[in-house]
């Protein structure tokens, strides 16, 4: 019988296995799921032996191979998740093999694989391997996944395994974003292929339901066509050639931290990957470059020539004019030792040399079968799974009655309806629980109607649809409250309440807890000079905006903001125009800095001496202002930095916040001895306190 592929929780569920075994020991009736193997191809190893790769949409636990990777935690634990069907499928010698490892010997650490018996899996073994939790890539999940794969790889070749199940190894509970899984797992297959020398592994299947992990690992099978790659000058970026895109890419792949040589236009380069620089092998001066994915479509770039025939370019340059045509770039590009124009509004390519100009135009094509070409037609066009009955014939109709009742049973339609349509944010949330309870969700907002409403439609286990609507219903109520309730502003709690100004000076008071902390941190550069005074700085304004500023970047980095205490120097701005103002600190009036335009801030009071502000008494001013850090990245001086790099794409993510690409915070470096910090906006300071101080005159230097 055909069973719709949105039933596919339901054959994980313990009742349906149960419901299997009950069939095989009652009525001698086995039930199987054949997978449908949507795309194959071979990559080759360091010994020239092939390995087959495939892609399938089957249901793990009933692969036909020898060994099966089974996503586990450091105990051996199965409460949720893909491993608590594939251990409860194996039976009981399965769960009691697992629990007395972990009692005879220890927990698993991170990156660590353990193979025990499949029980009653059609499989010989399972492969426990740790996956950690994705927590936005600050501690390193990507490389521990990755490694974690061609581990279990490297022990499924070890075991003479000539197969190997692989299932979408990191999202649902563990919260991977669904490319970095991809990633992990191309990454983990291409260093096994280019490691091992003995092969016995000839078939890896993987298990990939989701048909964005598809996507993903699709588009790192297209080589060197996946990068676009840009060099900086006068503060933006300009193309290379699609030929030396080739090169760059071909290389990046192999070794993302290495140095290749290149000549581009008679010149001499050296590409540094690890930090993204080029440079004159002759003048030695040094050009940032960036590489940055192209989303592809498979499209393939035409012209019309003078005989009104469109004519195709190569696939070389069709690919990197659709780079060009998808970040909206209109550049100008050689092809052929001929620089011509493309204006994508008006879809023409104009010769620079002749000033002839071509009508251009973007066309579908049918994927060629040696690339691996996925899409989510694939699993619309096959939405069906095969359930394969085995056993006496005159009981197969009776038992395919009883398999079609237990369906209805253990499957669940269910819908929520919202009376508006909800945010991005929003919608993130309910994937995340839909995933983590293994159910498909359909998010379909209805702008038809007079009052704009939006439909939640919930597939999968009876069970599983109900947790997760219940947690949806939450996240939906915690949302709404969040908008609706109005904005409180709270002041710090050791500021002087009485305030009816928006701006008040507090002297501190001597000996108090708080000047002395400020004391302490000053004399310790600034030995030399004694403080005459210290004021808190109470300008609510810009204490509201500052507050607003650090819980975004809370969201942003997972809870963490990384404020610091840090002096800045006013230099010939009166102070008054910082603390007693609605902007701050102010990035607009700044001097161009050894970091660039931006609000410079030390961690040493000496490095802010020498711009302090002079007042006519003879006595020096200085800020000790509250800065929000975030995720810092320290470099080298650069004059020409306009704002923080942007990270590395496994850097990006964050379980509230997620975009396309994201930047590091600030910058930081050091400078006169001390510890810099460089922020590009006026949001990420406060002026906590202003520092008055003079010179100490004597024979003797303070002392603490």
């Amino acid at each position: 019988m055909d069973i719709t592929k949105h039933h596919y929780p339901v054959f994980y569920s313990s009742e349906f296995v149960s419901f299997q075994k009950t069939l095989k020991s009652e009525l001698d009736i086995t039930t199987s799921v054949p997978s449908e193997v949507l795309k194959a191809l071979s990559i080759q190893t360091v010994t020239g032996q092939q390995i087959q790769i495939e892609i399938s949409n089957g249901i793990i636990i009933y692969e036909q191979v020898d060994a099966i990777v089974n996503p586990m935690n450091e105990n051996l634990n199965y409460d949720n998740g893909l491993a608590k069907g594939i251990v409860e499928a194996g039976g009981l010698s399965v769960q009691q093999e697992t629990t007395s490892y972990v009692e005879q010997n220890r927990k698993l650490l991170p990156k660590e694989i353990v193979c025990l018996s499949a029980g009653d899996l059609p499989c010989k073994h399972l492969i426990h391997m740790i996956v950690p939790h994705w927590k936005g890539g600050m501690n390193n999940e990507e490389d521990a996944l990755y490694k974690t794969i061609y581990y279990a790889l490297l022990l499924a070749n070890n075991i003479q395994a000539q197969s190997v199940a692989l299932p979408a190894l990191g999202p649902g509970v563990f919260e991977f974003p669904e490319d970095v899984c991809a990633t992990c797992t191309w990454k983990a297959i291409k260093q096994f292929a280019k490691d091992v020398q003995v092969l016995n592994l000839h078939t890896i299947r993987c298990i990939f339901f989701q048909p964005r992990v598809v996507q993903a690992f699709e588009f790192l099978g297209k080589a060197y066509r996946s990068f676009s790659w840009q060099w900086e000058e006068n503060g933006s970026f300009r193309h290379y050639s699609f030929e030396v895109c080739g090169k760059l890419s071909k290389e990046y792949e192999n070794d993302p931290t290495g140095i290749i040589h290149l000549e581009i236009d008679e010149k001499n380069y050296v590409i540094y990957f690890a930090n993204m620089t080029q440079v004159n092998m002759k003048t030695q001066f040094r050009r940032k470059i960036k590489c940055v994915p192209v989303k592809h479509s498979v499209v393939q770039w035409t012209y019309k020539n003078e005989h009104t025939t469109f004519n195709p370019y190569t696939q070389a340059q069709s690919d990197f004019i659709q780079s060009m045509f998808q970040f909206e770039i209109p550049r100008e590009i050689k092809i052929c030792e001929n620089n011509y124009i493309f204006d994508f509004k008006l879809m023409c390519q104009l010769n620079v040399q002749t000033g002839i100009t071509h009508s251009i135009q973007q066309q579908n094509v049918i994927p060629n079968t040696d690339h691996m070409i996925l899409d989510n037609m694939n699993f619309r066009q096959n939405p069906t799974f095969k359930v394969k009955l085995t056993g006496p014939q005159s009981k197969l109709p009776f038992v395919k009655c009883m398999l079609e009742e237990k369906m209805k049973e253990l499957f669940k339609k269910d819908l929520l309806v919202l009376q508006y349509n909800p945010s991005k944010k929003l919608i993130n949330e309910i994937n995340q629980i839909t995933n983590k309870f293994g159910v498909l969700c359909c998010v379909q907002n209805d702008s038809t109607c007079e009052n704009k409403k939006c439909i939640i439609h919930l597939v999968g286990h009876t069970s599983a649809v109900a947790y997760a609507k219940n947690a949806i219903l939450e996240e939906v109520l915690s949302s709404f409250e969040s908008t609706t309730k109005p904005q409180v502003f709270h002041i710090p709690s050791h500021w002087d309440g009485n305030q009816e100004n928006t701006t008040k000076l507090v002297s501190l008071k001597e000996g108090c807890t708080e000047l002395k902390d400020i004391e302490t941190k000053f004399y310790l550069s600034m030995k030399m000079y004694k403080i005459v005074e210290v004021f808190r700085i109470q300008n609510t304004w810009l204490w509201q905006k500052y507050s607003q500023s650090k819980k975004l970047l809370e969201l942003k980095n997972n809870g963490s903001s990384n404020e610091k205490l840090l002096f800045h120097g006013t230099s010939n701005d009166k102070p008054e125009k910082i603390y007693d103002s609605e902007e701050g600190f102010d990035m607009r009036f700044s001097t161009e800095g050894k970091w660039g335009n931006a609000n410079y801030f030390a961690e040493n009071a000496k490095y802010c001496d020498a711009c302090a502000y002079s007042n006519p008494d003879g006595s020096q001013e200085i800020f000790l202002a509250n800065v929000i850090t975030g995720d810092s990245i320290t470099l080298p001086s650069d004059p020409m930095l306009r704002m923080p790099p942007k990270k590395p794409r496994y850097l990006g993510s964050s379980r509230c916040i997620q975009f396309e690409e994201t930047r590091y915070d600030t910058v930081k470096g050091l400078a006169q001895d001390s510890t810099v910090y460089m922020t590009y906006d006026n949001l990420k300071a406060y002026p906590a306190y202003l520092i008055r101080y003079r010179h100490y005159q004597g024979n003797s230097c303070v002392l603490f």
